[in-house]
């Protein structure tokens, strides 16, 4: 392929950005449309029979038996009958029945968890699907996302173009800009059950602006505590609330680490994201100590820094000892690989748990499965220590 050097400027003006933004639009719809075909909006996975044992931790007599039964969902059978397709719903039916997972105490409130990092391409949005999907699926939890980044990445993954089509009224802005109490107006409900979604769109970034406004109009006003205020009566309506923030300090992820429970960090095993992580939590303390002049003392149930994105190769090892010596036990033992299986699924925008069928490698999707699963598991485990202790407490 020859360059040509000889013309290099491309001038541009406001017609030229115009242009780029509509074109762009359309080939995102065309991309969306792609991935959701045949349908015009995002469908659940479908689940082999084999699929659902391995999620039920069943051998396949177990599973005849219990099909035998006719107590739980039958699924559709295919071919000649002696294989089966079982829906999103039928099969957390499966293993709700065998799992057996205790929920959230009645009394309980559900548990906030805030994902966040300043640094882009740090799977954060990823990680926030992937737990609210595995909460979910895996243990019975009724999952709330709230996405907080204008960019709308998080709200892409259910199959919604936030340009063309979140509403202002879906979004977290009515709430940032006082004209909501709670934010119960913004919930919908999406392709997959039991878990609903606060989208965002370009408009909430208004709530910028907005917020240090009107703290500078009323010094009384507590900027940081419209959004904890917001998810009071969402608390008693859902096991986990999920929030996916921009990555930047701005008012809007100020106020999701203050109304968390508990914080999950992707980081990257990478020089430049160390050191993206470590301007991170600089900030991050400044923030906490510029809020304690208010008389405010933030405290969390868990703190988790998770790798992801990690190679095998020997040029991680230096960085990971950096981490480890930085944050010590605060980074927990599951770390996400780096695979093609994440390219190709938000290629088409999915997570590893929308994947039905994986065209690749069946043990590379394998490995990126477990890896997640092993994640979901160990941030479920921290959700039942915080109902334990409210139980205990009784």
């Amino acid at each position: 392929m020859q360059i040509d050097l000889k013309k290099r400027l491309r001038p541009a003006n406001g017609e030229t950005l115009k242009l780029l933004a509509v074109q762009s639009a359309n080939v995102l719809e065309k991309v969306r449309n792609s991935a959701l075909q045949p349908e015009d909006t995002k469908q659940p996975p479908i689940f082999s029979s084999t699929k659902l044992m391995q999620l039920c931790g069943i051998e396949r007599s177990r599973y005849q038996y219990l099909l035998q039964q006719k107590r739980l969902p039958q699924g559709t059978s295919r071919g000649n009958g002696r294989t089966r397709e079982f829906s999103l719903a039928e099969t957390k039916a499966w293993i709700s029945f065998c799992r057996e997972s205790a929920g959230k105490p009645a009394s309980a409130q559900g548990v906030v968890i805030s994902t966040t990092n300043f640094k882009g391409g740090a799977t954060k949005t990823t990680t926030t699907i992937s737990l609210a999907q595995g909460l979910n699926l895996l243990y019975g939890l009724k999952v709330l996302v709230i996405d907080l980044d204008t960019q709308g990445s998080l709200t892409q993954l259910f199959g919604i173009i936030p340009d063309a089509h979140v509403e202002r009224e879906q979004t977290a802005e009515a709430l940032f800009e006082g004209e909501q109490s709670d934010l119960r107006y913004a919930v919908q409900h999406t392709y997959w059950p039991d878990l609903d979604l606060v989208a965002a769109g370009p408009a909430l970034y208004n709530a910028e602006f907005f917020l240090p406004s009107k703290a500078k109009e009323n010094p009384e006003f507590a900027f940081w505590d419209v959004l904890r205020s917001g998810l009071v009566p969402l608390r008693a309506e859902y096991d986990v609330i999920l929030i996916d923030t921009p990555p930047s300090l701005s008012y809007t992820t100020i106020n999701a680490l203050m109304a968390a429970d508990g914080i999950v960090v992707p980081i990257v095993p990478d020089p430049l994201d160390f050191a993206s992580s470590a301007q991170f939590w600089n900030l991050f303390d400044d923030i906490v100590n510029a809020l304690s002049s208010y008389g405010l003392e933030k405290d969390y149930q868990f703190l988790n820094i998770v790798l992801s994105k990690v190679e095998n190769s020997s040029s991680t090892v230096p960085v990971r000892g950096w981490l480890s010596e930085s944050y010590g036990n605060y980074v927990i033992p599951v770390e996400i690989p780096k695979t093609s299986v994440l390219g190709n699924a938000n290629a088409e925008l999915k997570s590893v748990y929308d994947v039905s069928d994986y065209a690749g490698s069946a043990q590379t999707y394998a490995r990126a499965r477990e890896a997640y699963d092993q994640l979901v598991e160990y941030v479920h485990g921290e959700i039942e220590e915080i109902w334990a202790e409210h139980n205990s407490g009784e």
